[in-house]
């Protein structure tokens, strides 16, 4: 729901139907790695502790620790915020990029010829995520690291074919009622020409 509400300020005028994130492995690589930093900055703090003063050690390594700690947000929030977002439009694929930049491209619905999934390995298969693959005519969008990609492909092109019929049953009642109105006028046509002639 908090994504969902972040997402909607900046992919705005479209009904969001699905948002697709990241597989969690994604999260513990950046964890782990951080969380390297961090034991790395301890064994280097209480190992100068011994040889200098501890009050600007303790300054020095606060201030590492800070920038670790707001560099770890950023970079959380930049794997947290990536999404695929089906649309009642088509499909964004939504991209944060450091803290005030972010892309989000439109595929529309109609443009999107092939929707597929590509493992790259053992790993993938036994943690059931890879890769998932939209293709246009011009160009062709990678995801990476997706849960149960097979069921997101299926996800994106069975949401695809019902808004496509929804546009097509709502083109159709439109044609309808024009032709009855059309219908409506030459009846309102004739009835003057009859009530003029008499």
């Amino acid at each position: 729901m908090f994504k969902k509400k972040l997402l909607s300020r900046y992919i705005e005028d479209q009904r969001i139907l699905h948002i697709i994130s990241h597989h969690w492995r994604v999260y513990v690589k950046l964890i782990i790695k951080f969380v390297v930093l961090l034991l790395i900055g301890f064994g280097w703090y209480w190992y100068v502790g011994k040889y200098f003063d501890w009050k600007w050690i303790s300054i020095g390594f606060g201030i590492y620790w800070l920038i670790l700690y707001v560099t770890f947000i950023v970079a959380f929030m930049d794997l947290y915020l990536d999404s695929l977002v089906l649309t009642d439009q088509g499909i964004s694929l939504f991209f944060w990029e450091g803290v005030f930049k972010y892309s989000n491209e439109l595929l529309e619905r109609a443009s999107i010829e092939a929707v597929y999934d590509e493992q790259d390995g053992l790993l993938d298969i036994i943690l059931n995520k890879w890769d998932v693959k939209i293709k246009r005519a011009e160009a062709e969008y990678v995801f990476d690291e997706i849960p149960k990609p097979s069921s997101v492909s299926a996800l994106i092109l069975s949401v695809k074919e019902e808004i496509l019929n929804q546009d097509e049953d709502s083109n159709n009642q439109e044609e309808e009622i024009d032709k009855f109105q059309l219908l409506v006028e030459a009846l309102g046509e004739i009835i003057k020409e009859f009530y003029s002639k008499r």
